[in-house]
């Protein structure tokens, strides 16, 4: 057999394993699929979309650390591979390395050339993930911890306000009114409409001793929605205290 054909049969053998272990994959067979994945990889150690393939098994699994262990070795054998970074930084993530994962989410954008990457469907579930554990903690009054979470959040997805909202709620329930004003001036810079950061950022004012400028807030929102009810009774509210005062 000559050199050639042997090498066209040693192929064959790897393609066949592969599209074996895919086939018994789709069925749900994954130790079957991982087995006919090893025996293709025992033929082409330096594929690394077989290294790819192994680790999407072992995170099917729940075996993180292994998922982890091939992702990195199919991006070592080439970097610019983009689903192996993506499926890494998820299960990083899942396995609860935060920040590595942030930090391999940072080479999938770049590789991507795409600021919206991040808010795709593998951004929004980790984001949201976060989120959800911030507000357990929340819940019960573990302030500290929900706000960490949430800062991870919005590291992930900086564009998805809602999470950016609950964290200036974190900073006020904790005390640190300075630090909610700034989250609540920073959702305002990219979106000066959303009402709730207005109303909440009146109310921080109105705490912090300025009640002009908590004054010029409710007024505005009641003037561009008069059938703001809140706002209404916050005004009404505020200018009954300056009356007593008075």
């Amino acid at each position: 057999m000559s050199e050639e054909k042997g090498n066209e049969n040693k192929q064959a053998d790897i393609l066949l394993h592969i599209e074996m272990g895919k086939a018994y994959l789709r069925r749900g067979r994954r130790e079957d699929a991982l087995r006919e994945l090893k025996t293709a990889l025992a033929l082409a150690p330096d594929y690394p979309d077989l290294q790819y393939e192994i680790g999407v098994v072992y995170a099917l699994t729940g075996n993180y650390e292994k998922a982890i262990e091939f992702f990195k070795k199919s991006i070592e054998l080439n970097p610019k591979y983009l689903e192996p970074r993506l499926n890494l930084a998820i299960t990083l993530s899942d396995a609860g390395y935060d920040k590595e994962a942030i930090e391999h989410f940072k080479v999938v954008k770049e590789l991507e050339k795409n600021s919206k990457f991040l808010f795709g469907a593998a951004g929004s579930r980790i984001a949201n993930s976060h989120a959800y554990t911030g507000d357990l903690y929340f819940d019960v009054e573990a302030f500290d911890s929900a706000i960490e979470e949430y800062k991870k959040g919005v590291d992930i997805a900086p564009d998805f306000l809602d999470i950016s909202l609950k964290l200036a709620k974190a900073y006020i329930a904790k005390g640190d009114l300075s630090k909610a004003e700034k989250q609540l001036l920073s959702i305002l810079n990219k979106d000066p409409n959303f009402r709730d950061a207005l109303r909440i950022l009146g109310s921080i004012n109105l705490k912090m001793g300025k009640k002009d400028k908590a004054k010029a807030i409710w007024t505005k929102m009641l003037l561009e929605n008069p059938q703001d009810n809140e706002a209404q009774v916050l005004l009404n509210t505020l200018n009954d205290f300056n009356s007593n005062a008075d």
